[in-house]
């Protein structure tokens, strides 16, 4: 978990949801908080008195997105390595056709298994980053905390003049592979019929209720679907 503030905002987040744009904001301090008893900590000294808010976004996408950035530019079975080696054109013209390739993300997932513990939900770090549960790790329902989703967080950091030089979405790109948007989204989905149908896709449901009972109360009262 990441707590990134100045000195009026506090903002909770995790990995996939705004992170690495966050601590891009010009002002803001970035804190890595390991221990769940140390956002409380953090809160009632350091920010005792900020408007905290809780960066959202719905744990299911969130576990898709977090899974595929792994396996695309992170683990030992990314493609990181030939990426760095080909040019862009010369990587999409490579591995297109194979990251479109519903027996290719079959063959990943399951070499992905043999080293990974998630179907016992005991995650490694990053894994735990990016798409493990974390909503219910702490009393994030708390009534001081002020909701607003990752969908409307360029809306928020302008209404509180913070300079934002990116837009925040839960869109996928594969720009940094030299594939083109519409290409890239087909690849995801691809991705995402591959999990649906492994060993992996029990863990969402087994492993991510608790989470998604959160998110949904929590969304009633999101910052801008509210009477605020």
């Amino acid at each position: 978990m990441q707590a990134i503030g100045n000195e009026q905002h506090l903002f909770l987040t995790t990995g996939k949801i705004g992170t690495t744009s966050l601590v891009n904001v010009n002002g803001f301090d970035n804190f890595d908080v390991s221990k769940i008893d140390s956002v409380e900590t953090l809160i009632q000294t350091t920010f005792s008195n900020a408007t905290i808010f809780v960066v959202l976004r719905n744990p299911v996408d969130r576990f898709y997105k977090g899974l595929f950035q792994l396996f695309i530019t992170e683990m030992p079975l990314s493609f990181r390595v030939a990426a760095d080696v080909l040019t862009r054109a010369g990587f999409a013209q490579a591995f297109t056709g194979h990251l479109l390739s519903s027996k290719f993300w079959d063959g990943v997932i399951e070499r992905y298994l043999l080293f990974s513990n998630i179907e016992t939900g005991v995650l490694v770090s990053a894994e735990d980053y990016h798409f493990g549960p974390w909503l219910d790790k702490f009393n994030i329902l708390a009534a001081g905390y002020t909701p607003v989703h990752l969908n409307h967080l360029t809306r928020l950091l302008t209404e509180l003049q913070l300079e934002n030089a990116r837009v925040h979405s839960n869109k996928t790109t594969g720009t940094t592979y030299g594939i083109d948007d519409t290409t890239w989204e087909s690849i995801y989905n691809t991705f995402k019929e591959a999990i649906n149908k492994s060993a992996i896709y029990p863990y969402i449901d087994t492993y991510l209720t608790r989470d998604v009972i959160a998110y949904q109360k929590l969304m009633q009262r999101e910052y801008y679907d509210s009477n605020r």
